[in-house]
């Protein structure tokens, strides 16, 4: 196999004009005008991205308007009268949590993972681990998704205040230890997946140890998952929930948090010229020239910043 010796060896003016691929019959190459759909990455973005709002804004409303001003969380729950625990202030909060908390964080991920993609478009084992773990994640949180709706809802003109004594609702706190783990290992892999794709590209160490630590923001989303699921066990075990459950609420908006910091915008570097050297995005040697119109193409989507140019 060759090691692409014979590439680097031809000057930059040659390699300017010369395809990677033999393009079709009738097609001209290096055109000035070429056919990209980097536009699908920003509508999926987009439409992600609005979604993921939404749901963030009914959460915000809910803790910050129904469950702050006469919510029951932080208190010890030898401090919460029975009349307040199935208040209907107390129990639509909690219901709002149950049914929008799991689709934004499958939303935030699944957005992660399609930037991943963008980034990464010339790896192949990358891409197909990055089509794995959307899947996954997605069939997970839509199923969690469901779940809880159908164990939270009341049913048959059932009231909220219901809701809680029914046997159903006690199957969310069953799956509790499962979800948390589930979710944790999730959250590693998006995590890992782009630390070992830039650890096999040929950029300067330097450079490299850079890009990672853009990527190692999602560390802090790994640590959240993980707390989370320390003090989850704290919860399952005590009566006193509403005093216990305090951390895990925390550290879940601490975990969306984390990872909407580290999903990187790709809006800002779609360009109309396709990727037609994804072999070749970190191998590119300083040149004296100016930069070309193949210089350009070949540059990656992480960014000119690790390229040597």
């Amino acid at each position: 196999m060759s090691d692409g010796s014979e590439i680097f060896a031809l000057p930059p003016e040659v390699l300017a004009n010369t395809p990677a691929l033999e393009p079709p019959p009738g097609v001209t190459a290096l055109s000035d005008n070429p056919a990209s759909r980097g536009y699908i990455l920003i509508v999926v973005n987009t439409i992600m991205t609005f979604a993921m709002t939404l749901f963030a804004v009914v959460l915000f409303i809910t803790w910050t308007i129904l469950v702050i001003p006469g919510g029951n969380i932080g208190f010890h729950l030898w401090d919460v009268s029975l009349l307040n625990l199935i208040s209907k202030r107390n129990l639509v909060a909690l219901y709002m949590n149950l049914i929008f908390l799991q689709p934004t964080l499958g939303c935030m991920k699944l957005s992660i993972f399609i930037t991943y993609l963008e980034i990464f478009q010339g790896l192949r084992w990358m891409q197909i681990c990055v089509y794995i773990g959307a899947t996954f994640s997605t069939a997970f949180y839509l199923a969690l998704t469901i779940v809880q709706f159908y164990a939270a809802t009341p049913v048959g003109g059932g009231r909220f205040a219901k809701m809680i004594f029914m046997p159903r609702f006690a199957l969310l706190k069953r799956i509790t230890f499962a979800v948390t783990g589930i979710a944790l290992a999730i959250d590693i892999y998006l995590f890992i997946l782009p630390l070992v794709a830039v650890s096999r590209l040929r950029i300067p160490t330097k450079r490299k140890i850079f890009v990672m630590i853009g990527f190692g923001i999602g560390l802090s989303a790994c640590i959240c998952a993980a707390l989370s699921f320390v003090y989850r066990y704290i919860d399952h075990w005590s009566a006193d929930t509403t005093w216990t459950s305090l951390p895990v609420i925390v550290l879940t908006t601490a975990i969306k948090s984390s990872q909407h910091t580290s999903n990187p915008s790709e809006a800002s570097r779609v360009t109309d010229d396709p990727n037609l050297y994804p072999d070749l995005d970190f191998l590119t040697t300083p040149g004296d020239i100016e930069r070309t119109a193949l210089e350009r193409r070949m540059e990656n989507k992480i960014g000119r910043d690790v390229i040597a140019v």
